[in-house]
């Protein structure tokens, strides 16, 4: 077996994002996640340079306002 075209490696990519956004679409609806799925999600968002901001109401902004960290710390960094 050859090494695979740029249009194989494009499709799997395409694939593995439906089936990953599929997965974590069903979680919200049971209301149960697993955590590798997220993370395989979080990585392949990460490798492909998918960037957001987190303005008011976006998901993103609620998420910070829940984390434990002290505002001062993060802004010195």
């Amino acid at each position: 077996m050859g090494k695979p075209s740029q249009n194989e490696l494009e499709g799997l990519q395409g694939q593995l994002a439906k089936v990953l956004g599929d997965a974590i679409a069903d979680m919200r609806v049971s209301g149960e996640y697993n955590s590798g799925v997220l993370n395989v999600a979080r990585q392949l968002l990460k490798d492909n340079g998918v960037l957001t901001v987190a303005d008011q109401g976006n998901p993103l902004q609620d998420l910070a306002k829940i984390l434990p960290f002290d505002e001062k710390d993060v802004a010195a960094q």
